[in-house]
């Protein structure tokens, strides 16, 4: 337990070290600068094959975007579950107790995260469907 303490006095110290120095790194770049990487960013999109227009997008890739951040936060909070029921099944010590609470919780994670890739792929087919029907047939 001493161990776990020590690490995470360390990983403390060392944050409350660095984080002064956060500033320092964040300086802004003269405007000239900020401009010709603008318009470099601009360039390597619109080779890529997207929008560069400043309209700032449609409806449907405003919700979808919203849609997608919400499910992403959710499978990285079911990811920190998994990892907390794999530590509890490996400091369980033969406790049978804690084996299965550990077993419960890695099992409820994983039905969860078939929950949230059906959410998924469900919301991307419906609000595909959506946009082709909005601009006429394009899917755009």
């Amino acid at each position: 337990m001493t161990s776990i303490r020590t690490r995470l006095l360390a990983l403390a110290a060392t944050v409350v070290v660095l984080l002064p120095a956060a500033p320092a790194l964040v300086q802004a770049a003269p405007s000239g600068v900020t401009t010709q990487i603008q318009q470099g960013l601009t360039t390597a999109a619109g080779g890529a094959g997207y929008d560069t227009s400043q309209n700032g997008g449609n409806l449907t890739r405003i919700i979808g975007s919203l849609i997608n951040t919400a499910l992403s936060l959710l499978g990285v909070l079911l990811l920190l579950y998994l990892l907390y029921g794999g530590f509890i099944w490996m400091t369980a010590g033969g406790d049978e107790a804690k084996v299965k609470k550990a077993r419960a919780l890695i099992t409820n994670t994983v039905i969860g995260l078939v929950i949230i890739v059906i959410a998924f792929a469900l919301s991307n087919f419906i609000l595909t469907q959506l946009a082709t029907a909005v601009s006429g047939g394009t899917g755009q």
